[in-house]
């Protein structure tokens, strides 16, 4: 992941965690993590993509995005894959 696009990552989880903290509901839309169940390549989009860009080949692609409060900081549950 690009230096900035972590930046911007963790800034939107901290403005997340001052909204529940606050009690306020607000919807917050982070882009998926994908990981290649070839090489391990991860990458953010909304899908993933047909080939990997660092194997070149067409593999499985998990979804590692983080949908718990415990991985929350950086947005990757490094639990699967």
């Amino acid at each position: 992941m690009h230096v900035q696009a972590q930046e911007e990552l963790m800034h939107a989880m901290k403005f997340y965690n001052f909204v529940l903290q606050r009690g306020e509901k607000k919807e917050v839309i982070f882009m998926n993590s994908w990981k290649c169940g070839n090489c391990g390549y991860t990458l953010e989009a909304d899908t993933p993509p047909d080939k990997c860009p660092a194997c070149k080949e067409q593999c499985e692609f998990l979804n590692n995005t983080c949908y718990i409060p415990d991985c929350a900081e950086n947005g990757v549950d490094h639990r699967i894959g």
